[in-house]
């Protein structure tokens, strides 16, 4: 990835709206306290 790709992306990232950034946060906390935990044995 060359570094304007990486510009490009990271610009992206920053016009997504904070709320976007809040669903899309909080949908990764559900998955990981719903998900088994992983290397736990059970």
């Amino acid at each position: 990835m060359t570094g304007l790709d990486r510009l490009s992306y990271q610009s992206r990232w920053l016009h997504v709206t904070p709320v976007r950034k809040f669903l899309l946060w909080l949908l990764m906390m559900i998955l990981a306290f719903t998900l088994p935990p992983l290397g736990q044995g059970n």
